[in-house]
């Protein structure tokens, strides 16, 4: 009975995502963590790694830094959103018995835990975070920072797994002259046991699903808030901040 309703869910949820997926994120590719990547090594052994980029052709941000902490709280502030997949989630969780708290429950600044319970509460404090090692939201905690490429590591796990994930903002001149600025997000997962594949086989067209609609979602929430101009045009967003 358990299964099936994995299965059935599994596949629920992939006919729904595929079609939000081909809309929103249909130029998402993957691909292969830079060399210099944080995901390299952030854990003892992968048993599961993956990586998408998202191209914004022509834009160069003032501070890829900034942009950075834009794009990494783009994520967030979405996550509201996204309640059917993150039901789902927590859903296969309680089936395995694996503890799990409420995603949408605190955010840790500098050592301090801030509860909240809707979006108006994560905004007001998402204002004071700035991603230091340790700073946390939504179950995710900052293991690592890098300022240059601008990259950030975050981390979480529980008796069966763990896992880090990779946000990196880049921007680079390619042959015809052109700047493109590249969105990645990565995925590493380490396992813990045979029992931790039960959980990951349901959950993992879930998660291609939203790492590709994530990823689109923050990189445009970082187009809406951090200084930027657009290359061969003299465009830019800089009256905005």
């Amino acid at each position: 009975m358990v299964m099936r309703f994995l299965l059935y869910a599994t596949i629920g949820a992939g006919a729904v995502g595929a079609g939000i997926t081909y809309h929103l994120a249909k130029d998402v590719t993957a691909c292969s963590p830079p060399a210099n990547s944080l995901l390299n090594g952030a854990l003892p052994k992968s048993d599961f790694m993956d990586c998408y980029q998202y191209p914004l052709h022509r834009i160069r941000f003032r501070n890829e830094t900034a942009a950075l902490e834009q794009y990494a709280k783009g994520f967030f502030v979405n996550i509201p959103d996204m309640g059917p997949f993150l039901r789902l989630r927590t859903a296969v969780y309680q089936l395995l018995g694996i503890e799990h708290k409420d995603p949408h429950h605190f955010i840790r600044i500098d050592g301090d835990d801030h509860p909240y319970d809707n979006r108006v509460d994560m905004l007001r404090y998402m204002d004071r975070l700035h991603f230091r090692e340790g700073d946390g939201i939504a179950g995710f905690r900052v293991m690592d920072r890098r300022e240059y490429p601008p990259q950030l590591l975050f981390g979480g796990g529980n008796r069966f797994l763990d896992y880090r994930i990779l946000l990196n903002v880049d921007s680079h001149r390619q042959e015809d002259g052109k700047v493109t600025t590249m969105f990645r997000l990565g995925t590493v997962v380490q396992t813990h046991s045979a029992f931790a594949w039960l959980y990951l086989i349901p959950i993992l067209p879930v998660h291609f699903i939203l790492s590709r609609v994530f990823l689109v979602l923050a990189a445009r929430h970082a187009l809406q808030t951090a200084q930027w101009s657009q290359q061969d045009s003299g465009r830019s967003n800089a009256a905005k901040k």
